[in-house]
């Protein structure tokens, strides 16, 4: 067996075998060229630095970044509505909001927390933020009526995201189902706290 293997070993032709390995490598090296060229010379600097942030969510920190410093300068404004001709469902919708009711211009902030629920109804904030509007403004019924609706899609939504056993799902779906019920259930715990609060002070 050994030298049927030895004799077997003897009729390859190592020469046309190199030959034909380096053809193949010089056409990947030929077709991936651009690629190669930018890992030996730019895939260290990508590792430390990581990829950046789409061009909106750069400006939706920076307004949050100088919200930090004076949430009435009007440069935030300016970011935002940048950041919304990139992207007019992104994140910038909320703080826009969040940037009016800084203001206290009421009735602009409560048309964009009403837009951003519209765009992801799982915004807890936009719902206290919208309670609280209308809280101080004597509306009570209304923060109310807010607040229940928050609930009420919390409640809903919840269960859906109850994570599976793990032999009925991959480890990583389980995880992120994990991650979201808790946030979804946090959320509804958050809106149940501010509704019972807000039947205290009647």
């Amino acid at each position: 067996m050994f030298m049927e293997e030895k004799a077997s070993l003897r009729n390859i032709n190592f020469k046309k075998l190199n030959k034909a390995l380096y053809a193949v490598i010089l056409v990947v090296g030929l077709v991936y060229w651009e690629e190669i060229l930018w890992s030996a010379f730019s895939l260290k600097e990508w590792m430390n630095i990581g990829i950046e942030p789409p061009a909106d969510q750069i400006l939706n920190i920076a307004a949050k970044t100088e919200m930090e410093r004076d949430a009435k300068n009007d440069a935030i404004l300016v970011k935002l509505n940048a950041s919304l001709a990139i992207n007019p469902v992104g994140e910038a919708v909320f703080l826009l909001g969040e940037y009016y009711f800084g203001k206290n211009e009421d009735k602009n902030a409560l048309a964009q927390y009403e837009k951003a629920i519209r765009i992801d109804p799982s915004l807890a904030d936009a719902y206290l933020r919208m309670a609280s509007i209308h809280e101080r403004n004597g509306k009570t019924a209304e923060s109310r009526k807010i607040l229940e609706k928050g609930i009420t899609f919390f409640n809903e939504t919840a269960p859906k995201f109850v994570p599976r056993p793990l032999e009925d799902a991959p480890w990583q779906s389980n995880v992120k189902a994990q991650a979201r019920h808790e946030e979804l259930l946090k959320a509804a715990k958050d809106l149940k706290d501010a509704l019972r609060k807000a039947k205290r002070s009647l």
